[in-house]
């Protein structure tokens, strides 16, 4: 198995793992920004869950957002609403993030529908990058198996 495509390599990801504490003590996760990226698959159920985790992250940290978490849920929302929220309630990050998303005009707009509409080909795209990506270990894995039936 290989990284995901969206993620540096592994030290990097372990540098910025966090730890939890459960009953039997601290253990490491991988980071929220991390754990997103490894969320934009070909697969349609990753992509909600994307939502989920920013709205989660959005309402722990509501009242005191740390400096670039902000940027973060700009970055990363998936939701109409919430992106107009966010946009409205942080426009100098809005306006920094635009650059890079430029879907966060049509939240700055308040145009839910071409937010909704440029949401979804976000989401193609991911999609298609991701297919891209496995696209070659998975021929090479059919060949490997096919190599293998054979000998």
């Amino acid at each position: 198995m290989t990284r995901p495509p969206q993620l540096p390599d592994v030290a990097a990801v372990w540098r910025r793992r966090i730890e939890i504490d459960l009953d039997g003590g601290p253990v490491a996760v991988i980071a929220l920004d991390d754990l997103v990226q490894t969320k934009k698959t070909q697969r349609d159920k990753d992509w909600p869950i994307i939502g989920a985790l920013i709205e989660a992250d959005m309402v722990r940290h509501r009242d005191d957002p740390a400096g670039d978490q902000a940027h973060f849920w700009l970055r990363e929302a998936r939701g109409a609403d919430v992106l107009i929220e966010l946009a409205t309630t942080f426009p100098d990050v809005a306006d920094n993030v635009r650059q890079t998303r430029p879907l966060i005009g049509a939240a700055q707009e308040r145009d839910r529908s071409t937010l909704e509409l440029e949401l979804a080909r976000e989401q193609i795209r991911g999609k298609q990058a991701d297919r891209e990506y496995w696209e070659p270990l998975r021929a090479e894995l059919e060949h490997l198996r096919h190599e293998q039936r054979r000998g």
